[in-house]
């Protein structure tokens, strides 16, 4: 596989002079974008993606309905990623004008933004003053490293063997984990060294790789599919060094694998029913499943967790559900139908769920499923999970625009 890491360096003589700029410049950034409580740093919050903000205070089941419109941004395409989040600036990507922006989350004024070589369907993912993100186009993948204040580029690692496909940057430490569907073999893991966008190893995965690797418990976790109903499987690396902790053939047409408190929760579709799996992160061994029938072959949600509960939806016939289970004994807790669809990970903070709702985010009491509050109806379909961190819910639409809402 042929791939080529690019840096950008520079060369300043005058020491002081140098500090003196970065103090005036840290000052006038705090002032411009002040710091704030918690940062949400990547795809589904955390490395595993759980989907769960553990420190948001602001936005509860008491006071979520008081939520309103702060400003909507127009970009120049469709945004199918996710938003992240950290001091103050929200970052995420487009398609057809190819960029990574950089936006004030006070007012929704774009502090600057990125250019990429293909689109951005991805969530990026922020650590340590540095912007992750991939892009892909015709045989050719990138993922970069921008500096989270002024967007200047650090580093370009460029994957030529490659369909163009590449999965969410995920960043856990220090390294960063992609997977791409390659010409030589259906899928690769690469982890890559976050500061110097050096390769630290690539694993090949024998199945056909959709969604982002999750991190947690010293792995990293991999499903892949040949896309047929029989072949789901669920990989597991060591996180340092990359070597196999294993595989569990879990069968049917899998989804994303997520990871929280030592499960691994995934779901499957195998023709006839779903089943969402609870696995033990170290073992592989099932804790719980639970089965439901289904025949029109799309199978549940990514999930999402907050460590009480599981959420995710599913097809039922000619409606969806929204389902609750206990995350430990795989009980359900509660339903919700629907007549429409949803078809991301959920996203829980503080005892509220929130939905994408094809062109409305709806929030959900988290331990009775009562619906508390909707917004309004965006232009067209809204395809990323929604993010919430320090009172504010963040998503981007298929219309181009990206939506803040916020408590007045």
């Amino acid at each position: 596989m042929r791939a080529r890491p690019k840096f950008i360096l520079s060369r300043i003589g005058n020491i002081s002079a140098l500090a003196l700029v970065l103090l005036l410049g840290t000052l006038a950034f705090s002032q411009a974008h002040p710091l704030s409580g918690v940062s949400w740093h990547q795809l589904g919050f955390s490395p595993g993606h759980s989907g769960w903000n553990p420190s948001e205070q602001d936005l509860s089941p008491q006071t979520v309905h008081h939520l309103k419109k702060a400003w909507t941004l127009t970009t120049g395409g469709p945004i199918n990623g996710g938003a992240a989040e950290a001091g103050g600036l929200i970052y995420f990507g487009t398609q057809i004008d190819n960029r990574l922006y950089a936006i004030n989350s006070n007012n929704g004024s774009v502090v600057w933004s990125f250019p990429t070589d293909g689109y951005v369907l991805t969530s990026p993912a922020v650590e340590n003053g540095i912007v992750y993100v991939s892009s892909s186009n015709i045989n050719l993948a990138d993922v970069y490293a921008v500096n989270a204040r002024t967007g200047a580029m650090l580093w370009d690692y460029t994957i030529t063997d490659t369909f163009g496909y590449l999965t969410d940057p995920v960043v856990a430490g220090g390294i960063v984990y992609v997977v791409t569907e390659a010409q030589s073999a259906p899928g690769v893991l690469y982890a890559i060294d976050a500061r110097s966008g050096v390769v630290v190893w690539t694993r090949i995965i024998e199945d056909f790789v959709t969604y982002a690797p999750a991190v947690a418990n010293g792995a990293v976790y991999v499903t892949g599919s040949d896309g047929h109903v029989s072949n789901g499987v669920l990989y597991a690396f060591d996180a340092l060094s990359g070597a196999s902790k294993g595989t569990l053939s879990i069968g049917g047409n899998i989804g994303a694998a997520i990871a929280a408190n030592g499960a691994v929760f995934v779901a499957t579709n195998n023709g006839s029913s779903d089943v969402l799996y609870s696995l033990d992160g170290r073992t592989g061994t099932t804790l719980w499943s639970f089965t439901r029938t289904n025949s029109l072959g799309w199978s549940f949600t990514t999930p999402a967790t907050d460590g009480k509960r599981v959420y995710f939806s599913g097809p039922d016939s000619n409606v969806v559900k929204t389902y609750a289970l206990d995350a430990n004994t795989s009980s359900m807790v509660w339903s919700m139908t629907s007549n429409c669809c949803v078809s991301n990970a959920p996203t829980v903070a503080n005892g509220v769920l929130y939905l994408q709702f094809d062109r409305r985010v709806i929030a959900l009491n988290a331990a009775s499923g009562a619906r508390l509050w909707n917004s309004t109806l965006a232009l067209a379909p809204i395809l990323p999970s929604p993010t919430v961190v320090n009172g504010m819910l963040l998503y981007g639409s298929a219309d181009s625009n990206f939506y803040a809402y916020r408590l007045p």
